[in-house]
């Protein structure tokens, strides 16, 4: 497989503390050892976020920009809806 794709998981992780970021950027470091060229992060827009209960965090392009989470461990952001 060349392609990850995490929908609607992001925003249940706690705040973006050093134990999550530290996580998420594993994540990414073993996609690259896998082989895996894509990774498709699929969140909430704000409609969605709010009307269910569970999410714990409202991922934007801040957030993922104050977590150095745009471009890491190799990947980068190539499309933003």
């Amino acid at each position: 497989f060349m392609t990850l794709v995490l929908s609607h998981v992001l925003e249940h992780f706690d705040r973006a503390d050093q134990v999550r970021r530290q996580l998420r950027r594993q994540l990414l470091r073993d996609c690259a050892q896998l082989g895996i060229s894509n990774v498709v992060m699929v969140v909430p827009g704000e409609t969605g976020y709010w009307s269910d209960p569970t999410p714990k965090t409202f991922v934007t392009m801040g957030y993922l920009e104050s977590h150095q989470l745009l471009a890491c461990e190799g990947f980068k952001l190539a499309h933003h809806a």
